[in-house]
């Protein structure tokens, strides 16, 4: 049987709407302000032009993250309290501009840049 066959004769059955749910969740991070927000978000600004460089993408910045602020990380994640707790009360925050914003590529260089200074939690 080929390929194009087999694919007509595919059904799924959905069971109810929630099956119909997609990832819509972004992530959060809180840095130890030992680097001031201006520096942090250069940085971050530089790891997009670089990659959009060698990938041949067009991220901006606000495709990709809202505005960072300094903040408490409790009060940044108290929707989400009954599930973290962030050890780091003054920080920088960093938070996804929406769904699925901060993509894989940017966690790993804030976690290596930002090192163990950095929580990283995944909201939604």
């Amino acid at each position: 049987m080929q390929m194009e066959e087999v694919m007509d004769k595919i059904i799924i059955n959905i069971h109810s709407l929630v099956d119909l749910i997609t990832n819509s969740s972004t992530e959060l991070f809180v840095l130890d302000t030992d680097k001031s927000l201006k520096v942090i978000k250069e940085i971050l600004q530089d790891c997009i032009v670089l990659h959009n460089k060698a990938s041949k993408t067009n991220y901006s910045f606000t495709d990709i993250f809202d505005e960072p602020y300094i903040g408490s990380g409790t009060v940044a994640l108290s929707e989400w309290s009954d599930y973290y707790k962030s050890k780091i009360d003054k920080g920088i925050i960093i938070k996804g501009a929406g769904g699925n914003s901060i993509p894989y590529w940017m966690f790993d260089f804030i976690e290596s840049v930002f090192g163990y200074r950095t929580e990283k939690f995944h909201l939604g």
